[in-house]
């Protein structure tokens, strides 16, 4: 009597942030759950009749804001709150002043 057997060689679940085209756009979460499976059909004497690899891909997008919503215990990431937009500016301040303070002494 032939038999089917599988073997699950990878499941992984993964999730990106993502941002719009401009920083007020709202932010969105991405979901992409990938599966790979090996499958055997083998005969009652052990001879391989058939094999076969499958692998599959879906994704999904949803507001940042209903993350919480389709959150899975152990699965789902642990989300940062977004500093804005505050962050980046004083950081490219903060390059600024430091740029500017090289080349004025720099010249002297």
């Amino acid at each position: 009597e032939p038999s089917l057997t599988y073997r699950v060689g990878l499941l992984r679940l993964d999730y990106r942030v993502l941002g719009g085209p401009l920083p007020w756009s709202p932010k969105r979460l991405e979901r992409v759950a990938l599966v790979s499976v090996s499958l055997v059909a083998q005969d009652s004497a052990g001879v391989v009749l058939w094999r076969a690899d499958a692998e599959a891909q879906a994704a999904d997008t949803i507001p940042l804001s209903r993350a919480e919503a389709v959150r899975v215990e152990g699965l789902s990431p642990k989300l940062e709150e977004d500093k804005g937009i505050s962050e980046p500016v004083v950081t490219g301040l903060v390059m600024a002043g430091l740029l500017w303070v090289f080349y004025t002494f720099e010249s002297r």
